[in-house]
């Protein structure tokens, strides 16, 4: 049987690389992140408190660089 294809990895500062899988749950502290990969059918719930904070979105991977991983 194959293994489950990762649903999200993220570079967390200090921390490195993480990547996550179905039913995962993270606590994560205030600190510089980003996003690097996810799953077409990623689905996230988000609670953070307080809301005060800028984000920067910086577009979907290309259909290309998407079929050669």
């Amino acid at each position: 049987m194959s293994e489950p294809k990762p649903l999200f990895s993220a570079s967390l500062a200090g921390q490195g690389e993480l990547t996550f899988g179905k039913g995962d749950c993270i606590l994560q502290p205030p600190i510089v992140h980003s996003e690097l990969d996810c799953s077409d059918d990623l689905e996230v719930l988000e609670i953070y408190s307080p809301a005060v904070h800028e984000t920067v979105v910086v577009g979907r991977v290309s259909d290309a660089v998407a079929a050669a991983r």
